[in-house]
């Protein structure tokens, strides 16, 4: 009976210590998830998630690399390799910055370029390419090589895709591929497109959307 009891005393003794073991992961766990919580981007703030990253100052940009993972409050956007490109015309920062913290002290964001496995998703449409550049000023995104734009089962395919954020329209340049359904006396669903002729220049950052 006293080796039961012994026993039975030991059993106790695990149990409680699995228990304060569970109860202190579940405490250190609670302020992580919190934590990424409050990490998500508010008003006009980005949030950007990668593997590696690389501050070069005499570029003034940081280049992001490995899973880049770009998140603004009403749209995000998928890479391999994304470059930030820090707008420098008021001069640069005297402050000493290093990697994000150049994001902060250098001033603003110029824009933003996405390479390689690009997927951009912003409301109910999704876009894919090899290359996006997207104006942070100017709320415009350049998608190239390969870019394709769904917006549910309407589909838009071109040499060069510029996607307003703003506005959602949609301006497509050269070797145009439109696809869109309609229902009974109804119009076209797919929002405004303009569709400028295959010889346009490929460089529209300068456009205006009209």
């Amino acid at each position: 009976m006293r080796t039961a009891a012994v026993a039975h005393d030991g059993l106790s003794g695990l149990c409680k210590t699995a228990v304060l073991l569970a109860l202190s992961a579940l405490i250190l766990c609670v302020p992580a998830a919190m934590a990424r919580a409050a990490a998500a981007p508010k008003g006009n703030s980005t949030r950007i998630i990668s593997e590696k990253m690389t501050y070069d100052a005499n570029k003034n940009q940081v280049v992001f690399e490995g899973k880049v993972h770009v998140i603004r409050p009403t749209m995000e956007i998928w890479s391999e390799v994304l470059t930030v490109i820090l707008d420098d015309k008021g001069g640069k920062s005297t402050a000493p910055a290093q990697g994000a913290n150049a994001l902060g002290a250098g001033g603003k964001v110029d824009r933003i370029i996405a390479e390689r496995n690009v997927r951009i998703k912003q409301d109910d449409k999704i876009g894919t390419c090899g290359k996006a550049t997207y104006f942070v000023n100017a709320n415009k995104i350049v998608m190239e090589q390969d870019p394709l734009l769904v917006d549910g089962d309407n589909r838009i395919r071109g040499r060069i895709i510029n996607y307003y954020t703003q506005s959602g329209k949609s301006e497509v340049i050269g070797n145009v591929d439109v696809q869109f359904t309609t229902e009974d006396n109804k119009s076209p669903s797919l929002p405004g497109i303009d569709v400028a002729p295959s010889d346009a220049p490929a460089d529209a950052d300068d456009r205006t959307q009209q």
